[in-house]
C-alpha cells in the first residue's frame, strides 16, 4: 500500500511544476498515516486563476487501469469502472485525473459506506467522454444551477465536518474548460446524481 500511496503522489505533485503554484490551482491532495486521501482546506480569499494546460498524447487504456487501481484510495465503496476508449486522448493526463478525483471525491462526500459509484467512459465525435455516477442523497434543482460555482455547497455542515473547501467543482470546470470541453451535472429526484464531462483530442486505434 504504501508504494501505491507513494507513487500516485508523486503523480500528483507533478502538476506542480506548471508554473502556478498547486494550492492556486487544484484542492491539494495529501495522504494521511494510513493512507487515506484528504483535501486541506483553501484560503477564503482565494482568486481565480487561468488554468493552463500542456496537452500529450495518452493511452486511454492506461489512464483507465490508473484509475482502477488509485479509486480505492478516494473512498471505501462499490466503484466500478466501464471503458470503451483504446486509443489516444490527447489532454494534460494530470489535470484530468484532478477532474476525476475531484468527481469521486465529491460522489464519496453524497454516498453511505455501502454506496455505488459508476464511472462510465467513452468517446463521442472526436471526444472523450467520461461520467461519474452514484447512488447517493441527490442533489436539489435550486443548488444544480450552481452546483460548479466557487465555494458553493450543496450541504454546509457535511462538508465543513469533512474538510470541504467547496472548490473541487469549480476547479472541476475550470480543467475540462481549458481543454475545450464542457462539463454538467443531472440528478434526478432521489437517483443520485451524474456529473459528465468531454474532452475533445481523442482519436481510435
Amino acid at each position: 500500500m504504501c508504494a501505491t500511496v507513494n507513487a500516485i503522489a508523486h503523480r500528483w505533485s507533478k502538476a506542480a511544476t506548471h508554473g502556478v503554484p498547486l494550492c492556486h490551482k487544484f484542492l491539494q491532495p495529501w495522504t494521511d498515516t494510513d493512507g487515506r486521501v484528504r483535501h486541506v482546506e483553501w484560503p477564503k480569499n482565494f482568486a481565480a486563476h487561468k488554468i493552463g494546460v500542456r496537452r500529450s498524447r495518452n493511452a486511454g487504456d492506461d489512464f483507465v487501469q490508473d484509475l482502477r487501481r488509485d479509486l480505492p484510495l478516494l473512498g471505501s465503496r462499490h466503484y466500478s469502472v466501464e471503458s470503451s476508449l483504446h486509443g489516444d486522448l490527447e489532454a494534460d493526463p494530470d489535470r484530468l485525473a484532478q477532474v476525476v478525483r475531484n468527481l469521486v471525491t465529491n460522489a464519496v462526500s453524497h454516498t453511505t459506506a455501502d454506496g455505488h459509484i459508476d464511472i462510465a467512459i467513452a468517446s463521442e465525435n472526436g471526444s472523450a467522454v467520461f461520467a461519474v455516477s452514484d447512488d447517493g442523497s441527490g442533489i436539489e434543482p435550486d443548488q444544480l444551477v450552481r452546483i460548479f460555482d466557487r465555494f458553493h455547497r450543496t450541504d454546509e455542515g457535511r462538508s465543513r465536518a469533512e474538510g470541504g473547501s467547496g472548490l473541487g467543482l469549480a476547479i472541476a470546470r475550470a480543467i475540462v474548460e481549458a481543454h475545450g470541453g464542457t462539463i454538467a451535472a443531472e440528478s434526478p429526484p432521489g437517483e443520485g446524481a451524474t456529473f459528465r464531462f468531454s474532452i475533445p483530442g481523442y482519436r481510435p486505434d
